[in-house]
């Protein structure tokens, strides 16, 4: 059954003479009622008076909440908003839709991200390693890897999915086709497996975050070790093993049989060919 919500940006314009606009929040409107997001920081509102604050953000919400308690239907509550205020408003309503109640605030962080987060620069020399690198490249060539964060609702692969802004966890990839699946990866065919403890547990971490955030996803850990180092890291395969599905890309047989699955997950019968092992 699909599910369909009304929405609005809301706006800010200190001084009309300038007539400079920004985005500082997001509000669904609901049948009991509205749910406002604001931006958590007042940084990029500041920008155009010098003078908001967290508190000033806080204030905007509140009002908003409170005038929308004074009439009864998502539509009475959009037309007493617009009338607010002439410095914050609301822009023209828009909708989206989703096929389960639980993905709704998925959707709404999706929407508050793209819409009104200050876009920040992401170093992904850092972030990405080279076997993450490869992985996504398969991906690319299975044309399975997404351009952008909404097309996951077509079968796509995300890679470096934001699970949770407060903490910045993220999950390596994430496919959807109708429950989530996360995939988290280490390369432990280094010179010290010890250093790749606390990369293992932060992963980890990310298989916790997306129980709670996508709804009990599918987990898998992605690896590459050879014989000699998988010998070195049981504590670590056994804590990954505690919240996902194992495989080994130093085995060509798991290799092969990750992304025959997730190519059957995404809805393709694609004659994927048996790769090589990872060679280091």
């Amino acid at each position: 059954m699909m599910h369909y919500f009304d929405y609005a940006l809301i706006k800010y314009m200190p001084n009309p003479k300038r007539g400079e606009i920004i985005n500082i929040g997001l509000i669904v409107f609901k049948p009991s009622g509205v749910d406002v997001r604001m931006l958590s920081a007042a940084n990029k509102a500041a920008l155009l008076d010098g003078t908001s604050t967290e508190h000033n953000l806080d204030l905007v919400k509140q009002s908003f909440e409170s005038l929308a308690r004074l009439v009864d239907t998502p539509e009475d509550r959009y037309t007493i908003l617009t009338t607010a205020n002439a410095a914050v408003f609301l822009s023209e309503k828009s909708y989206f839709s989703i096929q389960g109640l639980n993905e709704y605030e998925l959707k709404v962080r999706q929407l508050f991200n793209n819409l009104v987060k200050p876009v920040v620069r992401i170093d992904t020399a850092t972030r990405t390693s080279r076997f993450n690198a490869d992985i996504k490249n398969v991906f690319k060539r299975m044309d399975l890897l997404a351009t952008s964060v909404d097309e996951i609702e077509n079968h796509k692969v995300v890679s470096n999915f934001l699970l949770e802004d407060s903490t910045g966890l993220i999950a390596d990839f994430v496919l959807k086709n109708g429950r989530f699946h996360v995939s988290q990866a280490v390369d432990f065919n280094v010179h010290d497996t010890k250093a790749k403890f606390k990369e293992t547990c932060l992963k980890v971490m990310g298989f916790v975050e997306g129980k709670g955030v996508l709804n009990d996803p599918a987990c898998y850990f992605i690896f590459a070790a050879t014989a000699e180092k998988e010998r070195e890291i049981t504590r670590q395969l056994n804590l990954a093993a505690e919240y996902s599905q194992l495989f080994n890309f130093n085995s060509a047989e798991d290799k092969a049989r990750y992304f025959q699955m997730m190519s059957h997950l995404a809805g393709r019968s694609l004659d994927i060919p048996r790769p090589q092992a990872v060679a280091h």
